[in-house]
């Protein structure tokens, strides 16, 4: 039995959908402030509140008592952290902090966190290995931070066993075209450049000088169902971790492509050409976030994930287009 919170989400909705497709019985909280209802699983339970709110919560755990909690329910736009911090801090800290404290009140000791590459703003070197030094260049990156710090403390004190799973970047979809990214406004860089193959429209490159080989940012992608299958793996090994365990581990291909190569990647795909237009670097982007993940191949006992970016593109055009 799983809990997933901001599971009308992009990710945490293809996680509900993993879980029911291998035989859990998955229960949902979201808000609905980003998420979607139509993209929550039809055989999921859903509980639509806050996790800011306490007595929510309480009566979520009360009425569903999972084994196991993903906890995706966050604000997530680096941008927008600089904007609105303290909500940042509201919803990523002291909702984190509610959620345990109703998770110890009711018993459930086990909890897979959707953390970030962006607790290590700059990176120093690459592949980014858990011993980088973590400086967040964004409040959003912060409260990450922040919240796998709340994580640790509770398993010290209240017995909880926790794994942390900084992923870089994401992108993908399943077959459900009500699971593709929604966001609004959108600031990922696939479904950004889909929307201007799709409608025709120029492309907005942020920053065509940063110290990379073709200048524009590098990133590390993941399908998101290669991520979602990570996380249940990780929830199955953790199960057998002892109370009070608690680590973190990166998530990503080992692999980087830069903005100029997505684009290329979506024109093949799509058989468009793209325009581009350049602006200048967004406050807070990293020229250069690759990931090594070796660490949690090693504890999880598996292999690198498979799914290629052609394999991304195409999954979220199909939806696109459906």
């Amino acid at each position: 039995r799983a809990l997933v919170t901001g599971g009308a989400g992009y990710i945490g909705a293809h996680m509900a959908a993993d879980l029911l497709c291998h035989g859990w019985d998955v229960a949902v909280v979201d808000d609905l402030s980003t998420g979607h209802r139509s993209a929550v699983p039809e055989n999921a339970i859903f509980f639509q509140g806050s996790i800011t709110d306490a007595a929510f919560l309480a009566r979520v755990f009360a009425a569903y008592r999972p084994e196991v909690v993903f906890h995706f329910a966050a604000l997530a736009v680096v941008c927008d952290s600089f904007e609105r911090p303290f909500a940042y801090w509201q919803v990523n800290v002291e909702g984190t902090i509610k959620l345990l404290h109703a998770m110890d009140a009711h018993g459930v000791d086990t909890l897979v966190f959707s953390s970030s590459c962006a607790v290590y703003g700059h990176a120093e070197y690459v592949p980014i290995d858990e011993k980088h030094p973590t400086r967040p260049a964004s409040p959003y990156g912060a409260t990450k931070l922040a919240a796998e710090q709340c994580i640790q403390a509770a398993c010290h004190q209240f017995g909880l066993r926790a794994v942390a799973l900084r992923y870089f970047n994401v992108a993908g979809c399943c077959g459900d075209a009500s699971r593709r990214e929604r966001h609004d406004p959108e600031t990922h860089l696939f479904p950004n450049l889909l929307a201007a193959a799709e409608k025709k429209q120029p492309f907005i490159l942020y920053g065509a000088d940063h110290p990379t080989p073709d200048g524009t940012a590098i990133r590390d992608f993941v399908h998101v169902l290669d991520l979602v299958e990570a996380h249940r793996q990780t929830a199955i090994r953790l199960l057998q971790e002892p109370s009070g365990f608690f680590e973190v581990f990166n998530l990503g291909s080992g692999k980087g492509t830069s903005v100029r190569e997505a684009i290329t990647a979506v024109e093949h795909g799509t058989g468009t050409k793209i325009k581009v237009i350049t602006h200048p670097r967004r406050r807070g982007d990293p020229p250069m976030l690759v990931a090594n993940s070796q660490k949690w191949q090693n504890w999880a006992q598996t292999f690198g994930f498979q799914r290629t970016i052609e394999d991304m593109v195409r999954s979220m055009w199909r939806a696109r287009r459906r």
